[in-house]
């Protein structure tokens, strides 16, 4: 499944939901190591199917007119794209950006309200975390992490997942504060959240 870019600057003129920031102050921002956030649409062959996915963007570089970022979500619709991979782009097409700055002191491990989002299977099962990644956070609590059994539950994200305070967990901040659009492995840990007051196993009973 492909991807095409939805030209912002357009809907913003023919449409009222997609306001952005003026000219001048988007500009501003649009700086490597800021983030930009873009909107995706499938291109596929499945009639009357549109896939439309809003993701960020941690920018690289800018080069012969076009933006380079490096995607820092995971991709919900389209799953052809990783985080990690870099999706080049024009002014048009940016949605809203934010500076870098913005994420600075943002995984405060000691405030209860912190949040990350770790997988039914790690949590019900009382299984080890085998991999986490760290996205651009969507609420603002949100350290945006995400931990998962095993890689191929990534795939599957969000299904399964859970909102946990992230101090549960055995972790430290000097584990886990690392840039946004970073993958760990925990294989070779015995890493588990401590959900002992938190998580009930789902009634057998309908």
């Amino acid at each position: 499944m492909s991807y095409t870019l939805y030209n912002i600057k357009f809907l913003s003129q023919n449409s009222g939901r997609y306001i952005r920031p003026d000219k001048k102050s988007l500009f501003a921002i649009l700086k490597p190591g800021n983030y930009a956030q873009l909107m995706l649409r499938t291109t596929n062959n499945k009639p009357g199917f549109i896939g439309i996915e809003k993701v960020w963007v941690v920018i690289d570089r800018f080069e012969k007119s076009q933006y380079f970022g490096r995607l820092i979500t995971i991709p919900q619709v389209i799953k052809s794209l990783k985080m990690g991979d870099t999706i080049p782009f024009a002014y048009d097409y940016v949605l809203g950006a934010r500076p870098g700055a913005a994420m600075t002191n943002r995984l405060d491990m000691g405030n209860k309200d912190m949040r990350c989002l770790v997988s039914e299977k790690v949590l019900n099962f009382d299984c080890s975390i085998g991999a986490g990644m760290r996205e651009m956070p969507t609420l603002y609590k949100d350290s945006g992490w995400r931990f998962f059994y095993d890689e191929a539950e990534i795939a599957e994200f969000p299904k399964d997942m859970h909102s946990v305070p992230i101090g549960l967990l055995s972790f430290t901040r000097e584990d886990l504060d690392i840039p946004l659009g970073s993958k760990m492995d925990f294989s070779n840990q015995t890493i588990k959240a401590d959900i002992s007051k938190l998580w009930t196993p789902r009634s057998s009973r309908a």
